[in-house]
């Protein structure tokens, strides 16, 4: 059973005596950013200048034994920016008084023994609070040694001194003490040269930290209820991911045996395993590791408890396992991420196009990179799904249903067997939406609103004119309304293509018109940004100097220097144009014949 022992304290009881605190090696690094930095400096001043108690949250600890620091499972951001802030009013103790002693009532009273009795231990004088180990040094050096300490360093914006490793560890740290500092400056700065005020005005901060704020202190007997308490007040808070719970149970797991070096490996595993997605949400990448897997359904809220069953099934040594094959597995994730980088420029291609329209593939995706098929069969798959996910997402077909599609095929690839893989392929095939539904999507409906899948589909397009990859990125192509999307009134555009709002509600307004695929092109920026909501003979051959429509370098926008005018018609007329092309270009056919595929013009 569950022992816990829950008692609101205020910090002058938790940083006295002997009291010390640990963050465990399993822990995330210090991570608030200025927001939660700003909010609870903002809950200081106001605890300081109505002289009133603040509840500053709660934190949950390991209790030690012995001589054992408490382990904080949670709470170490909060810990961690009371320490900060209470070195930070040391500092300006020892920078900007003569003097330490300030006067309550007729009883003087030390600044800087009042702030050594809450960074240091009452027997041995050693400092109460233990960073995370990978920046403990850093922590103790440039933070918590007195600045009176030879040993003292300090901070400066860009991490002068500090090694790239140590930087990178830091950043955080290093932002909030300096804005912490900053903020004291700030509230110091109307009382500047006047020490008598500036000591009172220190005294009632320490006095608010010590006495004013209240922390809930949470305390347990064992690891294991440790983190089900975390984990369980994490659940109700939802202040960290799937991901950020993995992580730390994975170290955790890890940290048991006591093998710092492999826990220092596992470390930077993870953390290269992230740095490799970049910005892409890590826990959208283990939510598809899992459906590709496994056969289950797979709910964001249930992945951290999935991998621990994983982990668990491994049996011994079964987080090191875990961490390796997601490590792997992250390596081939980022292959399928925006640019490619397989190596090969036509898979890099296919798979560069997939992520205009779709993520759900590199379940699929990532399942055959793993079983190791070779490049050829690898782009014989890409190809096939490619012409699935777009006309899947064209038609509107159910999220869902795709996802589980992909999931039931990777459960198929054992190993790297091509007949498996070409059953597969003809599954894939299989699922294509028809010609006829393509081409009555695109003719009856407005464009998507998705820019990235407008610009696929024009991709398409000019594939359809030119038979040469369209290679321009989005950053130099924009998506053109020929017809301009908000028209002046006095532009002429309502009267060549529809009315703004019909008198007959049967009758189509301009919207409708505007909104159709043949009415969007592909035109370089520069163009772009020129010709803006203007009439048709500007937006085709320029004005003042400037390019228009006629000047572009993408074939089919050049093209539509033959229209001397742009209306209804000739919407209705290239959007008919255009459906025929689509279905022409992603069609089962051109898939099994490319050669077949005819040219359009």
């Amino acid at each position: 059973m569950m022992q816990i022992d829950a008692q609101q304290k205020e910090v002058r009881e938790l940083f006295s005596g002997n009291s010390k605190y640990q963050v465990p090696m399993y822990q995330r690094n210090y991570a608030w950013q200025n927001p939660q930095v700003d909010s609870f400096l903002d809950d200081l001043k106001y605890t300081v200048d109505h002289d009133d108690d603040h509840f500053f949250g709660s934190i949950v600890l390991l209790e030690g034994r012995g001589q054992t620091p408490d382990s904080l499972i949670d709470g170490q951001q909060r810990m961690t920016t009371f320490v900060l802030t209470i070195c930070a009013i040391r500092d300006v103790i020892h920078e900007a008084l003569s003097d330490d002693v300030v006067m309550v009532g007729d009883h003087p009273k030390s600044l800087k023994e009042m702030t050594s009795a809450l960074l240091r231990t009452e027997n041995d004088f050693s400092l109460r609070f233990i960073a995370n180990h990978r920046i403990q040094q850093i922590f103790d050096q440039y933070v918590q040694f007195d600045p009176s300490s030879p040993m003292r360093k300090n901070f400066t914006i860009g991490g002068a001194g500090l090694s790239p490793v140590e930087k990178k560890h830091t950043t955080d740290l290093r932002r909030a003490f300096l804005r912490i500092k900053t903020w004291l400056n700030t509230e110091l700065d109307e009382i500047a040269g006047d020490e008598g005020k500036i000591k009172s005005r220190l005294y009632a901060m320490l006095i608010a930290i010590r006495n004013r704020a209240t922390i809930l202190r949470i305390g347990v007997q064992d690891e294991d209820d440790a983190f089900v308490l975390f984990e369980t007040l994490n659940d109700r808070g939802l202040r960290l991911t799937p991901s950020d719970l993995l992580k730390s149970f994975t170290l955790r797991e890890i940290g048991n045996d006591n093998q710092v070096l492999l826990l220092e490996d596992a470390l930077d595993k993870w953390d290269s395993a992230v740095d490799q997605l970049g910005d892409y949400p890590f826990t959208k990448f283990l939510r598809h590791y899992l459906l590709s897997m496994q056969k289950d359904k797979v709910q964001v809220s249930k992945i951290f408890a999935l991998f621990k069953k994983i982990i668990s099934n491994y049996g011994d040594g079964g987080a090191v396992r875990n961490l390796h094959e997601l490590a792997e597995a992250a390596k081939i994730y980022a292959q399928l991420l925006e640019d490619g980088n397989t190596g090969d420029p036509v898979l890099d291609r296919i798979i560069g196009r997939l992520n205009y329209i779709s993520e759900t593939h590199r379940i699929l995706l990532m399942k055959a990179f793993h079983v190791r098929f070779g490049k050829s069969d690898l782009k014989k798959l890409a190809a096939a799904v490619e012409v699935l996910a777009f006309r899947w997402v064209l038609t509107g077909g159910n999220a869902q249903d795709i996802e589980s599609f992909y999931q039931r095929m990777a459960m198929k690839l054992k190993s790297d067997d091509s007949a498996v893989l070409t059953e597969i392929i003809d599954d894939v095939l299989s699922m294509v939406p028809s010609d006829e539904l393509v081409r009555s999507t695109l003719t009856q409906n407005t464009a998507s609103k998705n820019a990235n899948f407008q610009f696929y589909v024009l991709q398409k397009l000019s594939y359809g004119i030119t038979k040469t990859e369209l290679n321009w990125s989005r950053q130099q192509l924009h998506i053109e309304h020929l017809a301009p999307q908000k028209p002046f009134n006095d532009s002429g555009w309502f009267e060549s293509v529809a009315p703004k709002s019909p008198s007959d509600p049967n009758e189509k307004s301009y919207d409708d018109f505007a909104y159709q695929w043949g009415n969007l092109t592909l035109l370089e920026f520069e163009i772009n940004t020129q010709i803006g909501n203007a009439s048709w003979a500007v937006k085709l051959n320029g004005q003042g100097g400037e390019k228009g429509i006629k000047d572009s370098q993408v074939s089919m926008t050049k093209n539509l220097a033959r229209s001397m005018e742009w209306n209804r018609e000739t919407i209705v007329a290239r959007t008919l144009w255009l459906a025929e092309a689509i279905v022409s270009t992603t069609s089962v056919g051109a898939y099994l014949n490319p050669s077949t595929v005819s040219q359009f013009k």
